[in-house]
């Protein structure tokens, strides 16, 4: 295996045992009841409650999808428990001296690949909805994402695909992650009652708190030749990346800060007075994720630009410091390249954006407790160095009642992977998936992603009056009026 393979493999992997996995958690964003879960998807969300106020304990979900390595016949149990004996299957023509009963292998697609995995952790946050059509709320997470839309075909460990001293032009590409906390303030004005139909815009302003992050990018791409079976040739290199330092001692430590903002707007076509539906339609569209994170603490920035050929064999990385890796890789390549061993070094600052996306959501009332939501969220990139969301286009049929609720979202993931998942709340605790078949076992097992919350909640429908007592249900009962649809 190539030690370009070894080091994507590796990271993979290392997602996967992190055991903390974030797509979009649709069964938790969507819903009528979704509280302070759902501003994450749509800011105006917290108008729709119709309880008075919530209190979101603790959540937590994760998220990984790839399209370059997968395990073979396997499940989220059955490959944590035989991790240990993972090994590669005998058609990537890669061999190890243990025996593996567990088999992983790598997509043959004639396509860049792509690696994309999150987390987040949710801390105690609250939301009060008031029957004057305010909605505020507060909220605290730590997140983390890390992903490349652009894995070159040179990654592909299957030895045919790049014969013995072919030149290989490999394209340019940028791989981006980072941690960090987010304490954030959530705003929404609801104009009109769902009955009537209205308007509600809002929006999230987070502060941001810059843990660890680290970013590559491959500028104007290059030229590869395999010489041997452990070396390779560079006709030239123009490459640029940064990390942090103190990842491994001090994971939660704040090394820069930053600032996000989420805005979103809404309009409901109402249901009418006499009719059981809380409305008829929503339609709703949000911006997310609009922010920048500056790494200004424990930091390094590196380059390098070469003119002339060079050559590279994994043998000169073998055995790196287990407490500083990619320090050992850079200090081996200066020493090798230049005899010294800070000859690369740019500076200590570099800038990570948020993962921007635009989203679009449909929901539509079939009846008091069915409803149907529709969702498009397409990633904008606003720079090199931010983290890329992930493309969804989703159907979610769900069941809700003030005391339970279920949804089973269908999903197409980045316009390649189809996923199906289940969710259910009952009461106070929600636990979902987003992909059901990574729990049950798949032929080519390539990604999870689950959720769960903790919250609790008003015991009455009703929203809060200037008095915070409840008062009315549903919004029903408001002497607001407003655009009629």
């Amino acid at each position: 295996m190539s030690q370009f393979t070894k080091l994507f493999f590796g990271f993979i992997l290392l997602i996967l045992n992190n055991k903390t996995f974030s797509q979009e958690q649709l069964g938790l964003r969507l819903g009528n009841y979704a509280g302070i879960n759902g501003v994450m998807l749509n800011p105006t969300a917290g108008v729709n409650n119709p309880l008075g106020w919530e209190v979101n304990i603790a959540s937590m979900g994760g998220f990984l999808a790839n399209d370059y390595a997968f395990i073979k016949n396997a499940s989220v149990s059955s490959f944590l428990r035989n991790l240990t004996t993972l090994g590669p299957a005998p058609e990537t023509q890669i061999t190890v001296p243990s025996k593996p009963t567990q088999f992983y292998d790598f997509f043959n697609r004639p396509r860049d690949k792509f690696v994309s995995g999150s987390f987040f952790v949710g801390l105690p946050s609250f939301q009060l909805n008031l029957k004057s059509g305010h909605s505020v709320g507060v909220f605290l997470r730590q997140r983390g994402a890390v992903t490349t839309r652009q894995i070159p075909i040179i990654a592909d460990p299957y030895e045919q695909k790049i014969p013995l001293n072919l030149r290989y032009e490999i394209p340019p590409f940028v791989v981006t992650g980072m941690t960090w906390g987010e304490l954030g303030f959530n705003y929404a004005y609801q104009i009109g009652s769902e009955e009537e139909g209205g308007l509600s815009i809002g929006f999230n302003a987070r502060l941001l708190r810059a843990n660890q992050g680290f970013f590559a990018q491959n500028l104007v791409g290059t030229a590869l030749t395999r010489l041997t079976k452990d070396s390779t040739r560079l006709d030239a290199l123009n490459v640029r990346g940064g990390f942090t330092t103190n990842f491994i001692d001090e994971p939660l430590s704040k090394n820069g800060s930053g600032f996000g903002f989420d805005i979103g707007a809404q309009f409901v076509l109402g249901s009418g007075e006499f009719d059981d539906r809380p409305y008829l339609f929503r339609l709703g569209a949000s911006l997310l994720d609009i922010g920048h994170v500056n790494f200004s603490k424990n930091t390094e920035v590196h380059a390098v630009k070469l003119t002339e050929p060079l050559k590279l064999a994994a043998k000169d990385y073998h055995n790196l410091d287990p407490t500083d890796p990619q320090g050992d890789v850079i200090r081996r390549f200066n020493q090798t390249m230049y005899g010294k061993g800070d000859s690369t070094y740019q500076g200590n600052y570099f800038g990570v954006g948020l993962p921007t996306a635009l989203s679009v959501q449909g929901d539509f009332a079939f009846s008091k407790n069915l409803f149907v939501n529709a969702l498009i969220i397409q990633r904008l990139q606003m720079s090199h160095f931010a983290l890329s969301r992930d493309n969804i286009v989703a159907i979610t049929p769900r069941f809700e009642a003030q005391w339970l609720s279920a949804s089973l979202p269908l999903s197409i993931l980045n316009y390649r992977q189809v996923q199906l998942g289940l969710a259910a709340r009952l009461a106070f605790l929600t636990i979902g998936t987003d992909n059901l078949l990574s729990f049950l076992g798949q032929k080519r097992f390539n990604g999870t992603d689950f959720y769960v919350a903790l919250r609790i909640n008003a015991f009455s429908l009703g929203k809060l009056d200037g008095s915070g007592s409840l008062r009315g249900g549903r919004g029903r009962g408001k002497n607001a009026k407003c655009y009629r649809f």
